[in-house]
């Protein structure tokens, strides 16, 4: 084995500390240069009310697919006797969207209740149905385009509840789904292959 001198041992352990030594010094130079940091341009602010007319405009398309798909002489099927028949459904859905609508995000006035409750409705015949809900939805989504951004934040009592008109506005669209939601059963009942779902 090759003798190393003391000289030698001692350069190369100064030699290797300096070594080791330099990436760490550089990093800490590196370090103390400013970030760059990439900015995102900010969100769009959620714009509700385009929101909301993109769900309506949904729930209009399907609700009036499922109305078509029925032919006019079942419009008076019921499956038990306890329960609206399908032209009742689509009726009532027509009835209280813009009966809701008017009543607790407009806050207008009514002597009597502007929609039938307990499968009372007066159904004419299918293209009266389809025509009330046409006007239903054009109503709603004329008078939604009107409204301001702070519409949804007011506060309004529903039913004797305490609560908002952003929530009022979301059970129209629920009160939509669950109906209609019944009416695809009454198609199924029929043999009637219901619309594809739309979402």
């Amino acid at each position: 084995m090759a003798k190393i001198s003391r000289r030698s041992l001692i350069q190369s352990s100064a030699t290797a500390a300096i070594a080791v030594c330099v990436p760490e010094i550089w990093a800490q130079k590196a370090s103390t240069k400013p970030r760059v940091v990439k900015q995102e341009a900010p969100p769009a602010p959620f714009n509700f009310m385009a929101e909301y007319l993109k769900e309506l405009k949904t729930s209009r398309a399907y609700t009036l697919d499922c109305a078509h798909a029925m032919p006019a002489e079942k419009y008076g099927f019921k499956p038990v006797a306890e329960v609206r028949t399908f032209g009742q459904q689509m009726f009532h859905i027509a009835e209280g969207m813009k009966g809701i609508w008017q009543m607790f995000v407009e806050e207008k006035k009514f002597d009597k209740m502007p929609f039938t409750e307990g499968g009372t409705e007066q159904v004419g015949s299918k293209a009266e149905v389809i025509a009330k809900l046409n006007d239903a939805f054009d109503y709603v989504e004329k008078t939604a385009g009107d409204l301001s951004a702070e519409t949804p934040s007011q506060q309004v009592k529903l039913f004797g509840r305490a609560t908002n008109k952003y929530d009022v506005m979301h059970l129209i669209l629920d009160h939509n789904t669950h109906h209609r939601g019944q009416s695809i059963v009454y198609l199924r009942i029929n043999g009637i292959k219901p619309p594809d779902y739309k979402a």
